[in-house]
């Protein structure tokens, strides 16, 4: 009888070490979250990239390592979670990947550490209650609709580091009223800014060259914005349906601008003189419409 009791416990801790080496993510020192990652052993990061959660926690500390794997990475973990509120990323992540935080809707706030070097596309797009969010002055990339439709997020800073921003990042970020640019950043790239419906004034740095189109599309409290000598183009519809905005400095640097890249704004007749000058296509009427 004792022996078959010792060989049922011999079994039983058998199959939980079994357990613990799968990839399921049991890390003694990973909190109560412990056992609900999925990860994937990414060899040129060099350790864990997290690809899934099953918990229900809502203030989540992500753990250090799984499995004696350290965590560097996240890669569409948490999409659609309705439970975060706020996570704590640990300190060796160097990349937050494609959808990451993608539809989490309850998250307020997230811990981004230093190492982090790039955020992918969708990473935080439609977390609605996303108030702010610190950026990290390591971070050189910003994917394609970052945090679009954070409609809660008020401010945001991107370090001197970043480059490069892809399109749509903030668009639809209706409470965005504070916005402090990169002075490395290249470009303002395509509907970045579009729809921001609270922002009243930006200044962009002398690093962009270009404004791409809509970037600025239907901002409708902007009344002051600030370009650079040596920006060279400003894209189609890029300032169109700024309502509020009557005034804008063009350098002389700027040498294209776009179809309805000022249509449905107040600005003066001397502005609209100068931009004639450089594109007669410029100015769009409602008759023409915009594309």
């Amino acid at each position: 009888m004792i022996k078959r009791i010792s060989y049922l416990i011999l079994i039983f801790m058998l199959a939980m070490l079994t357990t613990g080496c799968s990839g399921g993510g049991n890390d003694s020192g990973a909190g109560p979250a412990a056992g609900q990652f999925a990860y994937e052993v990414d060899g040129l990061l060099g350790g864990a990239v997290i690809t899934g959660y099953t918990g229900t926690t809502e203030h989540l500390v992500i753990p250090a390592a799984l499995d004696g794997h350290p965590v560097v990475g996240l890669r569409g973990a948490f999409t659609n979670n309705a439970h975060l509120v706020s996570v704590t990323i640990p300190d060796g992540v160097t990349v937050i990947g494609n959808r990451t935080f993608q539809g989490c809707a309850s998250l307020q706030s997230v811990d981004i550490p230093q190492g982090v070097t790039q955020l992918g596309n969708n990473a935080f797009f439609g977390c609605a209650a996303l108030t702010s969010v610190t950026l990290p002055d390591s971070l050189t990339g910003i994917g394609d609709r970052a945090f679009q439709n954070c409609v809660s997020l008020t401010s945001i800073v991107l370090p001197d580091s970043v480059t490069d921003v892809g399109e749509l990042t903030f668009f639809g970020c209706r409470s965005l009223a504070s916005v402090t640019l990169s002075s490395r950043l290249a470009y303002i790239s395509q509907g970045m800014f579009r729809d921001c419906a609270a922002l009243t004034s930006i200044e962009i740095p002398g690093s962009a060259a270009d404004i791409g189109a809509s970037a600025f599309r239907s901002c409708a409290a902007l009344v002051s914005i600030r370009l650079p000598e040596g920006l060279s183009s400003i894209g189609d519809n890029t300032f169109a349906e700024c309502a509020a905005l009557t005034t804008i400095n063009i350098p002389g640097s700027v040498t294209a601008i776009g179809g309805g890249a000022f249509h449905a704004t107040a600005i003066s007749e001397d502005v609209r003189e100068k931009i004639r000058s450089i594109n007669s296509h410029a100015l769009f009427t409602q008759n023409h419409g915009v594309g």
